[in-house]
């Protein structure tokens, strides 16, 4: 596998699946009954009107008209314009009440397009992959901003949200490198993972005086119970980083390329890491884990290039892929007993990192994930030949090693000497405690000293002689 696929596989098959390219076309053709064309724009009939289904994909400059043979247009089809490599310009009439997903994903050379005024919904990936889109209005009709909807928009600077948007979804601004500055509007309630992922031009971050649902606090963005933090609004931030301990989920990106932090205390009431959370903090060196966190998400410590150990707390089950992937300092990294799942590449050129240690817990192991480090000749991945590690040979650890030619060693005989020697030492309290009850329950019972009867006469006596004086 080549090293661009190792680091990037994952993440593309798992957010990119649904956008899903469609065949490139030179000109439109009526294909049933219900459509018809006038040479640049191919329409269907739906109920109360048309549809936009498809252009010439030669053409640059569209102005999509009102009406077509009479009919009002009121809908753009689902991937209506995706992969269209020419169009550059688009103006959508007022009449049009719905757009559907995807409509110009991988629109390359789209730079601008002029949405219809009520339609209530910035549909899923419309825009994703459009690089040089700049110039978009959000109609004051929208509520939601759907799942990736302007991902990858890498030259759109500037972007305002309306007072209407009450849900940034899923990745909806996702890597948006240029923009710079965002008001989070007054009634937005939402936002999705990864929503405002990659925004590393971002250096002002507002919210609306009357928005309640979210709030930021030194320079950190949370939702209004800080129990969500989606990201630093400042991504020059120094030195040492608390997390509050109200927090239970640190979203992605949240500080991703905040190269300047040293050090980051992480509580017990954080149960994940999102994605890319913590990925080219270059300064980070130490990372105080607590025990409680069960999830680190995918790339979320990747470059990290100043790490150079790591001590992962027992309550961990999963490490996500590329997790602490290109850590060339990492020297050390401590994987405990109850860790089930090690993600693809997930220690992937971490060139220092000789040895390492897996618990019986483990139930599986990604490609590339332990011993491989980037090749310097070419994208290839290579395993490091001075690489070993000690698993435990009843997991999938061992079916690892061997399919990697990984050197390793097995450590389920210390394992068995520990539990052999607990036992006997188990065996032997309870085999003492049992002797020593029943030499209490054998020894003969002290005979109670008795009374010397005389005395009790002598007391009769004495008492007699009292009432006769």
């Amino acid at each position: 596998m080549k090293l661009k696929k190792i680091i990037s596989a994952v993440i593309s098959a798992v957010i990119m699946t649904s956008f899903v390219s469609v065949p490139v076309f030179a000109e439109v053709t009526v294909e049933n009954e219900n459509q018809f064309t006038d040479s640049i724009v191919l329409y269907e009939k739906v109920k109360n009107g048309v549809k936009v289904v498809k252009c010439d994909s030669s053409i640059k400059e569209l102005k999509i008209q009102s009406k077509a043979n009479g009919y009002d247009v009121i809908e753009i089809d689902e991937k209506a314009f995706s992969d269209n490599k020419s169009l550059q310009s688009v103006s959508i009439p007022n009449s049009v009440k719905t757009i559907g997903k995807y409509a110009f994903s991988n629109c390359s050379s789209l730079e601008s397009v002029e949405l219809p005024n009520n339609i209530t919904e910035i549909p899923e990936g419309i825009f994703v992959n459009c690089q040089y889109l700049t110039d978009v209005e959000i109609p004051d009709s929208v509520t939601v901003v759907g799942m990736g909807a302007f991902m990858n928009c890498f030259s759109l600077s500037e972007l305002d949200l309306p007072d209407s948007i009450i849900s940034l979804e899923d990745y909806a601004l996702n890597n948006c490198y240029s923009i710079k500055s965002l008001e989070l509007p007054a009634n937005l309630e939402n936002i999705g993972p990864l929503a405002l992922g990659g925004l590393y031009s971002l250096t002002e971050l507002k919210i609306d005086s009357r928005n309640d649902s979210f709030k930021i606090q030194d320079d950190i963005l949370y939702d209004s119970d800080m129990k969500t933090l989606y990201l630093s609004t400042n991504i020059q931030m120094t030195g040492s980083v608390s997390i509050p301990d109200s927090v239970t989920s640190i979203e992605g990106y949240a500080f991703s390329g905040c190269s300047d932090i040293t050090e980051v205390t992480i509580p017990a009431s954080v149960l994940q890491i999102g994605d890319d959370a913590f990925s080219y903090c270059t300064s980070l060196k130490n990372i105080n884990f607590s025990e409680g966190l069960e999830s680190i998400g995918n790339y979320a410590f990747q470059y990290d290039s100043s790490i150079e150990s790591v001590s992962l707390p027992t309550t961990l089950k999963k490490i996500g892929v590329g997790a602490f992937a290109n850590n060339t300092s990492l020297s050390s990294a401590i994987i405990p007993e109850g860790v089930n799942t090690i993600g693809s590449a997930s220690f992937f050129n971490c060139t220092s990192l000789n040895k390492i240690s897996l618990p019986s817990t483990i139930q599986t192991i990604g490609e590339y994930a332990l011993g491989y480090i980037a090749n310097s000749d070419s994208s290839d991945a290579v395993l490091k030949s001075d690489f070993t590690m000690s698993i435990f040979s009843n997991t999938p650890a061992k079916d690892y090693v061997k399919a990697n030619n990984i050197n390793y060693d097995s450590v389920d005989f210390n394992l068995k000497s520990v539990i052999f020697i607990v036992l006997c030492a188990v065996i032997i309290i309870i085999v003492i405690a049992f002797a020593i009850r029943i030499m209490k329950k054998s020894k003969p019972a002290e005979i109670p000293e008795k009374d010397n009867p005389d005395d009790g006469y002598k007391s009769i006596i004495d008492d007699s002689d009292d009432l006769e004086n």
